[in-house]
């Protein structure tokens, strides 16, 4: 099983609350979703997501943001700054199903599997994007206080 590092749950949790604060208390989830695959080195994913926003004139303060670091990155100044660390593979869409399939009623062991399937995953890497989902959840509402 791998470990999840505390440090980048704890980078991912105030990433997350500085977004909720910028935008007053609501989170764009798709803009996260897209500034999660640009430091997890997904750009091509990343681009997918955020243009169709910005063609149709729908993306948010905080895509719009996005988009800019995606610009930024792709103009080959993106050595500058402190460095990402990896965060789990698809660490925020296994942890929203495994949300929904707990609201179903499934124990956590029937979950992983199901998961690990419908991700075409390891089990150990299915649960270790999903503990790295739920710490930086558990550290949100720290942060947030709520």
């Amino acid at each position: 099983m791998s470990r999840v590092n505390p440090a980048v749950v704890e980078a991912t949790a105030l990433e997350l609350a500085q977004m909720v604060k910028q935008i007053g208390g609501s989170v764009d989830p798709l803009a996260f979703q897209a500034k999660d695959l640009i430091l997890s080195g997904r750009t091509e994913e990343a681009i997918q997501m955020v243009l169709p926003q910005l063609v149709a004139g729908t993306a948010s303060p905080v895509m719009q943001k996005v988009a800019a670091a995606l610009y930024y990155f792709a103009s080959g100044k993106e050595g500058r700054g402190p460095k990402s660390k990896p965060r789990p593979s698809k660490w925020q869409e296994i942890g929203a199903r495994y949300v929904s399939r707990r609201e179903e009623g499934l124990k956590w062991n029937k979950s992983i599997l199901l998961l690990a399937e419908e991700f075409n995953m390891s089990v150990s890497s299915v649960e270790t994007s999903l503990r790295f989902y739920l710490q930086v959840y558990k550290k949100l509402e720290e942060i947030l206080g709520i």
